[in-house]
């Protein structure tokens, strides 16, 4: 499973460069509009309130999320995809602005036999927003490609 992923910049599409303030912050309700569509975190306030305290009791440290940005940001898999032979799910919230759909299809593309599956209307958390047909689309994909 490969989801709301990229192939890297120097053969992705990069996010907006808007969206890298909220991402680097450390701030979950800055990051929250990239994460969920706001009818989402209207309806599921509790959750999302949950998920907040949780970060606050375990936060990343500044360093490590600024590591995680540099990784993500430097990593290049492009000529590591081909060589895949599992079977391979890629899967990507339409609307997602943190990691573009736009890398779905090119890594799906590159990846023998791979599958692809764009949500509508979902964020970057598509696992959340979109949990029961994210669920139904992993599992169907788990039962034709049983170990």
């Amino acid at each position: 499973m490969l989801g709301c992923t990229t192939p890297g910049n120097a053969h992705g599409v990069p996010r907006p460069p808007e969206v890298t303030p909220a991402l680097t912050s450390g701030d979950p309700l800055r990051m929250l509009p990239y994460l969920v569509t706001p009818a989402w975190a209207e309806a599921h306030q509790a959750f999302l309130h949950d998920v907040a305290a949780g970060a606050q009791r375990r936060p990343v440290p500044a360093y490590a999320r600024q590591l995680h940005y540099q990784a993500s940001e430097a990593h290049d898999a492009w000529a590591k995809l081909p060589a895949i032979t599992a079977p391979t799910l890629v899967i990507h919230g339409a609307d997602d602005r943190v990691n573009v759909p736009e890398n779905a299809p090119l890594i799906a593309d590159r990846i023998p036999g791979a599958e692809l599956h764009l949500l509508p209307g979902a964020r970057h958390a598509y696992f959340w927003e979109c949990r029961p047909g994210a669920s139904d689309l992993v599992l169907a994909f788990l039962s034709r490609h049983a170990l």
